[in-house]
């Protein structure tokens, strides 16, 4: 029984611990975040403040000290915060404020900030911030600006990007514990769904679809779709079978969690719709189109939406690529004094690109979700428990099996005994071995991880696959096309993002989570062309006969 006890008294700690236990960050993206958040505290607020709109000014400030704040270089009792905190609460009390253009994306993220940082101390404001906020929802259920008295096509058809902040906002007041109207969250849905575009993905303004869908508006759309998702998920939540001790199902993370009211979502028409935005994403992402004043907005929206697809449906893909590839872009333009932004950018100025790409980096949507606890009896951040196989560690807020320790061929061998006593133990080593890889332990391995790759269990072979990816090496790639037929899903995604890592395509050939028997074939053409064309010489050598 001793085991198990290890276990229960680690899920308590995770569920105690909830946000506070973050996975650290790799040492150039935490060194990147504390040059930006230097530049955030002694650059960026001040330029915040100095913004004469009321609406950009309580924005703008919200934003940089939410970034701030979920990037854990200042903490709710330092001066900055709350002198911050009380110049934010003077403007929500101004009058001009919900009269302002950019106020639907100024007010939800003031609610996203306070709701964060201090809620119990900005339960006045929060309260005022939700009147306010549900001006801008419109009868049809999307939202919009309110150009004074006018009515123009905002009004008649909503505006998706405003739309995405309104559903952060309502999520922000039921988890602060205000709470918003059952019929606005119905409403919202509706809308969202209404409102998709014949190619999946969505436009800016529904009632102007000849400008087509955009990759910022299809993400913006999918980020609602999942709050939406989330929050049906969490509504009217009960216990449920975990096989857990009844004292244990009892635990609540964060020190409480809100109980709110149950809602009736659309749920399976949200998941359809998001299921044919992704498949539009995916055919149709690339930074060059997005590569606007807009970009680090998209790559927090592109944030918020994966984090709530994780806790909507955290037995779906876990691929990071779109992370990495975020990662990269970043990394190589950030400026000297630790800022982001473009040098004619007229739309999002400083210190909004800084903020977004900080919220981006530290992974923000994803520590506000880890105290929830979904009506799936997941534990924290949707995560389930691993599978029993041996010791467990806390790493992340989340369970894990501990990595075995050893020679690299043993672990090898020990892997391609899924009956072996250490074979959860082994796995999680080479996990650990393609997340932090190490060139020359992965070249000495490359024949075995190949063979692995073909011949071991799922979980080995992704594993593997992921190992090979890690090493950087072209010369992987008709394997891993090879692997885009495995019959186990988990395989092909891990596959198919693999090679979307070593081409350094994010979008990849539009092969979707749970692909169609064309799909696949079509993604399969699309990746041998690919190689030939990229590598010519080896790809006759080594792609096999009679393939496309």
């Amino acid at each position: 029984m001793k085991p198990y006890r290890e276990l229960v008294w680690l899920v308590l700690f995770s569920l105690a611990t909830g946000s506070q236990a973050a996975e650290p960050l790799p040492p150039k993206v935490r060194q990147s975040v504390q040059r930006a958040c230097n530049y955030l505290k002694t650059t960026g607020l001040r330029r915040a403040r100095n913004e004469a709109s009321t609406s950009r000014r309580l924005g703008l400030t919200s934003l940089a000290i939410l970034a701030l704040y979920k990037a854990e270089a200042v903490q709710p009792t330092d001066p900055i915060v709350r002198n911050t905190l009380a110049a934010i609460r003077q403007d929500i009390h101004r009058p001009q404020l919900a009269r302002e253009y950019s106020a639907p994306y100024s007010i939800a993220i003031a609610l996203t900030a306070l709701s964060e940082i201090n809620p119990d101390g900005s339960a006045e404001e929060i309260r005022l911030l939700r009147s306010n906020i549900m001006r801008f929802q419109m009868a049809h259920g999307g939202f919009s600006c309110l150009f004074g008295q006018s009515r123009g096509p905002k009004q008649v058809g909503g505006d998706t990007s405003m739309t995405q902040y309104g559903a952060l906002a309502l999520w922000a007041m039921d988890q602060s514990g205000v709470g918003t109207s059952a019929g606005a969250w119905q409403n919202l849905a509706t809308w969202l769904v209404r409102t998709q575009h014949s190619s999946g993905g969505y436009v800016y303004e529904p009632a102007q679809p000849a400008r087509g869908p955009r990759v910022g508006t299809t993400a913006a759309a999918l980020s609602a779709l999942y709050i939406c998702q989330a929050r049906a998920k969490l509504g009217g939540r009960r216990e449920q079978e975990t096989g857990l001790p009844p004292a244990l199902e009892k635990v609540e993370a964060g020190g409480g969690v809100h109980k709110m009211r149950s809602v009736s979502l659309p749920v399976a028409q949200l998941s359809q719709a998001a299921q044919r935005a992704e498949q539009w994403l995916e055919a149709n992402f690339s930074f060059e189109k997005a590569e606007h004043e807009y970009v680090f907005y998209f790559l927090y929206s592109l944030e918020r939406y994966h984090s709530f697809r994780e806790l909507v449906d955290p037995e779906g893909s876990t691929s990071e690529q779109w992370y990495n590839l975020g990662l990269e872009y970043l990394l190589a333009r950030q400026r000297g004094d630790g800022s982001w932004g473009k040098n004619d950018a007229t739309v999002s100025p400083d210190p909004a690109p800084t903020a977004f790409a900080v919220l981006f980096l530290v992974r923000a949507t994803r520590k506000m979700l880890q105290d929830v606890q979904p009506a799936s009896g997941k534990l924290v951040g949707g995560r389930g428990l691993p599978r029993l196989g041996g010791p467990l560690e806390l790493r992340g807020g989340q369970l894990r099996v501990k990595p075995l320790r050893g020679p690299a061929d043993q672990l090898l061998g020990i892997i391609g005994d899924p009956n072996h006593p250490k074979y959860q133990q082994a796995l999680a080593a080479l996990e650990e071995l393609g997340e932090d890889p190490d060139p020359q332990m992965l070249s000495r391995l490359d024949r075995q991880l190949r063979q692995l790759a073909q011949d071991g269990s799922p979980e080995a072979k992704i594993a593997a696959v992921k190992a090979l990816a890690a090493s950087g090496k072209m010369d992987v790639v008709p394997l891993l096309i090879r692997l885009l037929e495995d019959p186990d899903l988990r395989v092909m995604r891990a596959a198919r993002d693999a090679l979307r890592r070593l081409s350094r395509r994010m979008e990849g050939f539009g092969l979707p989570d749970r692909p169609s028997p064309k799909q696949r074939r079509q993604a399969i053409l699309r990746w041998t062309r690919w190689y030939r064309t990229a590598r010519p010489d080896a790809a006759r050598e080594l792609l096999p006969q009679g393939s496309p």
